[in-house]
């Protein structure tokens, strides 16, 4: 499958980011921007956050973003989740792959990337090792 390119860097929420060994990567993803600000590039929303589904074909902005819980979801496809979903979805990748993606676009430090040579990302009790 051809990836789409990545864009370019985005402005990160100020309080978000403290490059911490104790919070998981993909943890710090999630609170370096908030799901709205991240699909806006995408998605046209209105201010409730509905928008046309970008995995579809949706004539009817079946497209939410709750901005309350930081998540998005369509009713039609029944699709969803955080920013890591998203850009899972739109790239067509893994788990491992997203991580890795967003944290280049938003341009987030890694502790243990210069600690072991490599990124360790947390999925659940099982690290994934990024090459």
């Amino acid at each position: 499958k051809k990836r789409k390119p990545v864009s370019e860097p985005l402005q990160k929420r100020p309080d978000a980011f403290k490059a911490t060994s104790d919070k998981p990567l993909s943890t710090q993803i999630k609170e370096a921007i908030t799901v709205r600000q991240f699909v806006l590039r995408h998605v046209e929303l209105s201010p409730q956050g509905l928008g046309s589904c970008p995995f579809h074909d949706d004539q009817v902005a079946s497209f939410n973003v709750n901005d309350e819980h930081n998540f998005w979801h369509c009713f039609a496809c029944g699709t969803g989740g955080s920013v890591i979903d998203f850009w899972m979805q739109m790239q067509e990748c893994d788990f491992t792959t997203a991580v890795r993606d967003l944290r280049d676009i938003l341009l987030v430090e890694d502790p243990l990337a210069d600690e072991i040579g490599e990124t360790v990302v947390e999925m659940g009790e099982e690290p994934l090792a990024l090459a």
